[in-house]
């Protein structure tokens, strides 16, 4: 296998995780930074260059970069960066991208050209990403490496970031045999189909992406397969979404086809997925580890019978990385490393990130304890729909993400009920979750959905009551109402694929009731 990252490998070394998998032995560049104290990074613009940045926040304007005090790097490009969640102007706390080699091409930030200060505006705990990455490298999957970082933009102090090294020739050097090849990143939401920016290589005739779109696209299955394996390592494949599941990784390239690289090494030529963006993982201790892809690459995999057995396996034999103990005490150690600084900058913020990290410590526990389930499942078989085409859903599980949350079963109007309430704390995102494995084809999710006083937050990420299957919803419904139709279709692509189904609640404030007896799968002709 052309990585070089597999020396924390979870099938030899499950017991081994997160003390080594931060240091790779192919290369230590820049380790002291990722090893080390949090950094104080002071980013002064001059006055065009800030209103460059202001008037195109997505080119890079130029500032000098002084760590610590001490350290000083001149000529460093600087661009703001996010997604529609995350995007945050300068007058806000926004998250950068520097190009440290933008006017002196050999000039490097503890051996890195490019590097990223996230804002944690989506992960107030500021350990999603650090702790994702290392469970992706601990698996054999190149990811790059994350620390913190105290960010001053001239004299304004803009709080603690997330630091995250880029995806140059240092990154690409320390995890696979060549360097050299086709770098591709993905915008918003993208496919292998999309404009994929070339972020490093030569050349731009975009032919090994062309190939392997040709491949996906094939009708023939018999002649998609081989395709697909003769321009991806399969094996590679397997563990990425595997990984991508394990973590809860639901904004990445198997279930929203966004927030990844991908790398088509030199001389095999074949292509490596690399996970990016990884601020909103950990969130559902219950989600599914054996997905309904959206990806076209993940789709074709799992729909090859042999492949699809492998990756169950593969799925069973990475459930031991996310060990409980050993998470927390790494949530333990960079917590300690953490409230000091937060502290200097406010009591109130170092209180309410260790009450954040409190939450994820819960959430972890609970995942780690989900996956020797999901691990322990048999096989999958496809459930039996009646005459009509109808598949009644009775079994349910709660899943909520603020812990004050209530989901309990409840009495409505005669009618036996699934009831999801906002708590005390005034935000809730809770679900009554089940999965069912189906065959290929085309389905329908109904339900009948009954609200009292349903509040959306201000931005809408927060939206009401609704269903889902997958990444498809039908809703929301929101205000007081009374019993109401939800109807929400959806493919299955796999030969049998497992579809995580939810009734959910995301609001500031009411309740909603959904009637069981209703909750229920109608099968569609095509």
């Amino acid at each position: 296998m052309a990585i070089l990252s597999a020396p924390c490998h979870a099938l030899l070394l499950p017991g081994l995780l997160l003390a080594a998998c931060s240091q790779d032995p192919a290369d230590d560049d820049g380790e002291p930074l990722f090893a080390g104290a949090v950094p104080e990074l002071r980013l002064e613009l001059a006055p065009a260059e800030l209103q460059r940045l202001r008037n195109d926040p997505r080119t890079y304007a130029e500032c000098t970069l002084r760590e610590d005090g001490r350290t000083t790097f001149a000529g460093v490009g600087i661009k703001l960066k996010g997604g529609s969640g995350s995007f945050r102007d300068l007058a806000d706390k926004p998250a950068f991208t520097l190009k440290l080699d933008h006017r002196r091409a050999e000039q490097r930030y503890h051996g890195l050209a490019r590097l990223h200060l996230d804002n944690a505006v989506q992960d107030p705990t500021l350990l999603d990403e650090l702790l994702a990455t290392e469970l992706f490298r601990a698996a054999g999957v190149p990811a790059p490496r994350v620390t913190h970082a105290h960010v001053w933009l001239g004299a304004r102090d803009l709080g603690l970031y997330v630091l995250k090294e880029g995806f140059g020739k240092a990154f690409l050097r320390r995890h696979f045999a060549k360097v050299g090849g086709q770098l591709y990143e993905c915008g918003q939401s993208q496919d292998i189909d999309g404009d994929l920016e070339l972020e490093s290589g030569r050349g731009d005739d975009r032919h090994d992406l062309k190939k392997l779109v040709a491949a996906c696209r094939e009708p023939d299955l018999t002649l998609a397969w081989p395709a697909l394996a003769a321009q991806v390592d399969i094996d590679a494949l397997l563990t990425f979404v595997a990984m991508e599941q394990i973590v809860g990784h639901w904004d990445g390239y198997t279930l929203r086809h966004n927030n990844y690289r991908l790398y088509f090494e030199p001389g095999s030529d074949k292509a490596y997925f690399i996970p990016h963006g990884m601020d909103q993982t950990f969130g559902d201790p219950t989600a599914s580890v054996f997905p309904q892809p959206v990806g076209m690459v993940a789709v074709l995999l799992l729909r090859n019978p042999e492949w699809q057995h492998r990756y169950r396996e593969r799925v069973r034999a990475l459930v031991p990385l996310f060990d409980a103990g050993q998470l927390q005490q790494r949530v333990e150690a960079v917590t300690a490393r953490l409230q000091p600084l937060l502290q200097a900058i406010g009591p109130a913020q170092a209180a309410a990130h260790l009450a954040q990290v409190r939450q994820l410590e819960a959430r972890l526990a609970a995942r780690a304890l989900d996956l020797q389930r999901q691990a322990a499942l048999p096989e999958p078989t496809a459930p039996a729909f009646d005459a009509a085409g109808v598949l009644p859903l009775a079994v349910w599980r709660p899943a909520h993400t603020h812990d004050d949350a209530e989901l309990q079963e409840l009495q409505v109007d005669g009618e036996r009920c699934l009831g999801i309430a906002v708590g005390k704390s005034g935000r809730c995102s809770a679900a009554w979750h089940t999965e069912v494995v189906l065959p290929r084809g085309r389905y329908e999710l109904q339900a009948m959905a009954r609200t009292v006083d349903v509040a959306a937050s201000v931005d809408g990420k927060l939206s009401g009551a609704r269903v889902r299957a997958g990444s498809v919803h039908a809703g929301p419904l929101t205000g007081t109402d009374g019993w109401r139709p939800l109807r929400c279709a959806f493919e299955v692509s796999v030969g049998l694929g497992a579809v995580e189904l939810a009734a959910e609640l995301r609001a500031v404030r009411g309740q909603v009731s959904f009637q069981l007896g209703a909750l229920r799968l109608q099968r569609l002709l095509r």
